[in-house]
């Protein structure tokens, strides 16, 4: 990635000894690729939103089908892309509209 630092050193740090510590460690990002590999690469889950193909052409979304890939591109506003070991498939996550904005309320 070439830029350094010491915040990154221990989020790096973190990422890769955090498990056998008992941390978990949270991150969200626009862009995966943009994201120091050693810390997505101890990632167990992902969850993915609606990308784009350039973003999705990146090294870091190899282990998606392509069929599945092709499906994030065209994600509503509300639905993910899980990915975890537990699962043999990513699963596709929708997530209700709030009340106040369903149809029929007054």
């Amino acid at each position: 990635m070439g830029k350094e630092s010491p915040i990154l050193e221990q989020v790096i740090d973190v990422s890769e000894r955090g498990r056998s510590l008992g941390v978990i460690l949270f991150g969200a990002e626009q862009f995966m690729s943009a994201v120091h590999e050693r810390a997505v690469g101890n990632c167990s889950t992902y969850l993915i939103g609606r990308s784009g193909a350039a973003e999705l052409s990146a090294v870091h979304y190899k282990f998606l089908d392509p069929a599945i890939r092709t499906s994030i591109t065209r994600l509503d506003k509300g639905q993910l892309i899980l990915s975890h070991p537990i699962f043999r498939q990513p699963v596709k996550i929708i997530f209700p509209r709030p009340v106040y904005l369903q149809e029929g309320n007054s």
